[in-house]
C-alpha cells in the first residue's frame, strides 16, 4: 500500500511545480521556455494518471481499506 502512495505523492508535487512554474518563473524565464516546461510536466502527470487507471490503483485502495477495516472489527 506504501507504494501506492509514492504515485500519488509524485502526482501532486509535479502539480504543485506546474503551476508554480507557470506563475513564478515569469520575471526569470522567457514565456516560451515556461510554456514548453509546463508543457513536459503535465506530460508526465498525464502519464502517471494513465498509469494509474490502468492498474486500477484506486479500486485497490478501497479494497485494502475495507480489509483493514474487516480486520480491525475482528480483532476488537
Amino acid at each position: 500500500m506504501i507504494t501506492l502512495y509514492y504515485i500519488f505523492l509524485h502526482f501532486l508535487i509535479l502539480s504543485n511545480l506546474n503551476s508554480f512554474f507557470s506563475l513564478g518563473l515569469q520575471p526569470y524565464l522567457d514565456q516560451n521556455t515556461i510554456s514548453i516546461i509546463t508543457a513536459v510536466i503535465s506530460l508526465f502527470c498525464g502519464l502517471i494518471t494513465s498509469v494509474e487507471l490502468l492498474l486500477n490503483i484506486q479500486k485497490k485502495l478501497e479494497i485494502e481499506l475495507n480489509t483493514h477495516k474487516e480486520f480491525y472489527r475482528l480483532s476488537i
